[in-house]
């Protein structure tokens, strides 16, 4: 329950991270003059993992018997178009709220 509740915030604060550090990861700054491809791997790294972690709350929004039916397409929706932002209140309205979303 805690990892889940965790895992919905990691997308939202790891823009703020990657926004905070961007000024570091720009051609020109000595950081990247000895790594010029970790800017990429961080961004690939983010990127990807952030959507694995709205694929997983999509596909648990579709399948939970938490959420009525009528609201499973919205959450999917507002978790695909919205996702750094949906995703952090999908977790609290519907996981931590409601136990174990199965």
């Amino acid at each position: 329950m805690v990892l889940l509740g965790t895992l919905s915030f990691v997308p939202l604060l790891g823009f703020f991270l990657f926004m905070a550090l961007v000024s570091h990861l720009v051609p020109g700054s000595a950081f990247f003059a000895s790594n010029p491809y970790l800017p990429f791997l961080v961004g690939l790294v983010y990127v990807v993992g952030s959507w694995v972690i709205v694929i997983g709350a999509i596909v648990l929004a579709l399948r939970s018997y938490h959420i009525r039916q009528s609201q499973r397409v919205s959450w999917a929706l507002a978790l695909f178009f919205f996702n750094m932002f949906a995703l952090p209140v999908f977790g609290y309205k519907c996981v931590w709220v409601h136990g174990t979303a199965t």
